[in-house]
């Protein structure tokens, strides 16, 4: 039984006053990264000095005494000799966020939210008619980049604190954008799986179904949840015609004319109900309206209401946090990231990430797995070269690096599970608490109680009426108008193809478990991440296309242009807003023959007559233009020259895959080679090690406290 009762405990809210012993940190620029990170990091207690550069070079003297430095040239680029004037002049930490990094072919060249969207793949994410891209409303490259900046801040502390006397790190947006967006569909192709990428391959029905009132997005994955469809939709003798993943793939027009004829003549909601009593990830869509409108937003307190108006506005933290004070304090100030131990029950992809981010950032990350229910990617793949076997599964590797695996008795051996809990000092988890009862987990009684803490990744979060629903990405864009927001700016044939929601809430997990332990550890902490709310503070500020008639291109002024090209999409940015019909011209394109339409912050160029001019063409005609990238693909990425020179994809030495390639975290120390990644472990390969651990280290440091 849980002693929690017995422990003074302030209501669950968004504070997170967790940093506020970190000295000052300065953040140069305005734009949309350094914002973000800026209300990000003063969300979570640190004191922020804000310094508009305007958009001219950054004088590195003028912060030489700054403690801690993050500096946006993202709009403005920089010298070559920039990363050896912060070598000479940075007394401590300081981060730069570039569009490309420092180094590389691109090294140190402006961007935009655009360009670096194309050039990281994110681009492609949002599709329309085959080969149409659509720019991400919200300016969500850069947003995604501000996220992960804050983590680096936490990075390079903790670096600090373990005896670095100064430190440069290089964040690049288009690394960024990358690792929150195309992951699965690039190591699908890296380790050759063959056949579709992402959930598609298995997942019968799924998609968008037509209801009375709006749609209903489904993902059905595993053979439990198909059941339950079937019985839903009152025809259970079709778990039995296709029991098995492969057999609905086969069949899928059957299955999905069956769920067409169903949500007809249903509402969205009563739909949604009817599937989620049922255990079934299924999400009525909803604008980004709606979902500021929801009971489970409000009653966690992620929405609110300002004193000045009745606007809803989402809160910058998508975590309830619920504090206590620890029964036990540390007798010193918490050392770095490398103290730090994690205890990990995870399984598919946010809360699996989450952890390789910590691990690779220094913490000793031990992954719990239970050989009987083994995570869905290390069961059902995709599996390198297309042979399965659980150490072969390509997701898997791509989200479990720089852990640690314990198997033996994981499931049966309760005494072990509370010793490994013990041992650790904060829980990562995305099963719920049906499955951490199973394996003996009490997060009350093992961590905060205990003066530690949690960090659970869900669909919805831990409270409110729909904390139990069941949910998979596509679910949570539909719920927190996420999607709808999407095709509000793109048209209505948008489609996102990403687990964007995944892979920001991994940055957000990191990011909530790295502050709580570097910040002072004086209470418990338990951090309720909710991916709705992730994808819904995202879309505050979504407009719809709007056309723009050629005799109006001359008054329209802008920075980034999407150009519709024969063989593939090109986008461009200026350094300083320029009009509709000089872009056009300087690009050789006539604006009479143009369709133009402003989607998002970018310009869309589209020649209507069908004689679309080629991508080299329009970049051999953007001499004029600050930057210029071609839209890539997620294939093509893999093959970029910028990302390839930084070591982005890393190849890491495994003993069943051979090479086992990752997306490393998206800063690096400048113009040095990314080091200290290992990668994913077999499973129970840290059994001895884990056993060794417990029997001579579990209480080295019940000494040192008071």
């Amino acid at each position: 039984m849980s002693s929690s009762a017995a422990v003074p405990e302030r209501a669950t809210d968004r504070c997170a006053d967790l940093l506020g012993t970190l000295d000052e940190i300065t953040v140069i620029g305005s734009g949309a990264a350094a914002a973000t990170a800026t209300r990000i990091l003063r969300a979570l207690g640190a004191t922020v000095r804000a310094v508009d550069a305007g958009r001219g070079s950054i004088d590195v003297r003028a912060f030489d005494d700054a403690p801690i430095v993050l500096c946006d040239v993202v709009d403005c680029g920089v010298p070559e000799h920039f990363a050896a004037d912060v070598a000479e002049r940075a007394a401590g930490l300081w981060i730069t966020i570039s569009a490309f990094g420092l180094d590389g072919p691109l090294g140190g060249r402006p961007g935009s939210d655009l360009v670096c969207a194309a050039a990281s793949g994110l681009l492609s994410t949002v599709s329309g008619p085959p080969g149409r891209y659509h720019p991400m409303p919200g300016r969500q490259a850069l947003k995604v980049a501000g996220e992960t900046a804050a983590l680096a801040v936490m990075h390079g502390v903790s670096e600090l604190r373990a005896g670095e006397p100064a430190l440069h790190l290089d964040l690049s947006v288009q690394e960024a954008a990358a690792f929150c967006s195309i992951q699965q569909e690039v190591s699908h192709h890296l380790y050759e799986c063959g056949g579709p990428a992402g959930a598609a391959r298995y997942a019968t029905p799924s998609g968008l179904f037509s209801c009375t009132d709006g749609e209903l997005g489904i993902v059905v994955l595993d053979d439990h949840q198909w059941v339950r469809v079937a019985g839903v939709l009152g025809r259970p003798e079709l778990a039995e015609q296709y029991p098995s993943p492969a057999a609905r793939l086969a069949n899928r027009p059957v299955i999905d004319q069956v769920m067409r004829e169903w949500t007809a003549g249903r509402s969205k909601l009563e739909c949604e109900r009817l599937l989620q009593e049922a255990g079934v990830a299924a999400v009525a869509l909803r604008t980004p309206e709606e979902a500021r409108a929801l009971e489970q937003f409000r009653v966690r307190g992620f929405v609110t209401t300002g004193s000045t108006d009745d606007c809803p506005r989402t809160h910058v933290l998508p975590a309830a946090v619920t504090r206590r004070p620890a029964p036990q304090r540390w007798a010193d100030r918490p050392g770095s990231l490398r103290d730090l131990r994690v205890a990990e029950v995870t399984g598919v992809l946010a809360g699996p990430l989450a952890g390789a981010i910590l691990g690779a950032m220094g913490a000793e990350v031990v992954r719990l797995e239970d050989a009987e229910r083994l995570d869905i990617y290390r069961r059902n793949g995709p599996f390198a070269g297309g042979v399965a076997g659980p150490e072969r599964a390509a997701y898997f590797a791509m989200a479990n690096y720089n852990k640690r695996s314990v198997s033996a008795g994981i499931g049966s051996d309760p005494g072990l599970v509370r010793r490994i809990c013990g041992w650790a000092d904060l829980l990562l988890e995305n099963v719920g608490a049906r499955r951490l009862g199973q394996l003996a987990i009490r997060p009350d009684e093992m961590f905060l109680d205990a003066g530690k803490a949690r960090v659970a990744v869900s669909g919805f979060g831990h409270t409110g009426p729909c904390a139990a629903y069941k949910a998979y990405a596509p679910n949570v864009h539909a719920f927190g108008g996420f999607l709808e927001a999407v095709r509000i700016s793109a048209g209505p044939e948008a489609r996102v193809l990403t687990s964007f929601a995944d892979y920001c809430a991994s940055v957000w997990g990191a990011l909530l478990a790295a502050a709580w332990w570097l910040g002072d550890p004086g209470e418990a902490c338990d951090f309720d991440i909710a991916m709705a709310e992730v994808v819904a503070a995202k879309v505050d500020d979504v407009t719809p296309p709007r056309p723009v008639p050629p005799a109006e291109a001359g008054a329209v002024r802008g920075r980034e242009f999407l150009v519709r090209c024969a063989d593939g999409d090109v986008a461009l940015a200026t350094t300083a807003p320029t009009d509709v019909r000089t872009a056009a011209a300087e690009l050789g394109l006539d604006v009479g023959a143009l369709s133009i339409v402003r989607s998002a912050d970018a310009f869309v160029l589209d020649v209507r007559d069908g004689t679309a001019p080629q991508s080299a063409d329009v970049l051999a005609a953007a001499a004029r233009f600050a930057t210029a990238c071609r839209a890539l693909v997620p294939t093509e990425v893999i093959t970029d020259e910028q990302l390839a020179a930084r070591e982005f994809f890393l190849g890491l030495d495994h003993a069943e895959i051979g090479t086992a390639t990752i997306f490393a975290l998206p800063w690096k120390r400048a113009l040095r080679p990314r080091t200290g990644y290992r990668a994913a472990p077999l499973l129970g390969q840290d059994d001895r090690w884990m056993a060794e651990e417990l029997t001579h280290t579990a209480d080295r440091r019940a000494s040192a406290r008071p």
